[in-house]
């Protein structure tokens, strides 16, 4: 079977759903712009990830979460933790054709869960090495991205929310695959945005 990847087409709704999904996110938790440069995030297509994050067959992405020792810091001000959103191309745009769906409400469903989980570990309602509970936190997730989508006025959305919610779409969690990347430690959140608009696509 062929590998498929996000074309420019494809990149550039992607954009658009996620300008979408944290501005949504930003009004439930009552978030101004500042509050995200607390939590920095990007995202990685396919092509974009490198060996160490390469994504499971059955996900539609996974959550890296990154952390650095205070001593290991730069600057007083650096963060000493992001996330890494890695979005499974692939599967994601098989699942759209089986499902007849839009791609557009569909990438806004994907990253607003994941949204919610940022902030959730942000906020230390749940950490992600922290493996107890896992399911009860991904039901908590799933009822607060239904909350937050279920008034949204976009074209689809009540269709992907129908297909997804709630026990179609318990992502598969995965917390405590830890690996040391130089003086990196990484967890892996099996799951399925770029915060700041960081996309690295120069053709866009």
């Amino acid at each position: 079977m062929k590998v498929l990847y996000f074309t420019n087409k494809h990149k550039k709704i992607l954009i658009d759903a996620a300008i979408i999904a944290e501005e949504v996110v930003s009004n439930y938790f009552r978030f101004s712009s500042k509050e995200w440069k607390k939590m920095p995030y990007d995202i990685k297509t396919t092509e974009e990830l490198n060996k160490e994050e390469m994504i499971p067959e059955e996900v539609f992405a996974q959550v890296l979460f990154y952390t650095i020792s205070w001593e290991k810091k730069r600057r007083g001000s650096d963060c000493y933790q992001f996330y890494r959103i890695c979005l499974n191309d692939h599967l994601i745009l098989n699942e759209m054709k089986k499902q007849m769906i839009l791609l557009l409400p569909f990438l806004v469903y994907i990253l607003t869960h994941e949204l919610v989980h940022i902030v959730r570990f942000s906020k230390f309602y749940h950490l992600p090495h922290i493996t107890k509970n896992k399911e009860l936190e991904e039901k908590k997730v799933c009822k607060i991205t239904f909350d937050i989508l279920s008034s949204l006025k976009l074209n689809g959305i009540k269709e992907i929310i129908k297909l997804f919610t709630p026990k179609d779409f318990l992502i598969k969690e995965n917390y405590l695959k830890v690996n040391n990347l130089n003086n990196w430690q990484k967890y892996e959140i099996e799951s399925g945005y770029l915060g700041q608009r960081r996309f690295n696509h120069a053709d866009l």
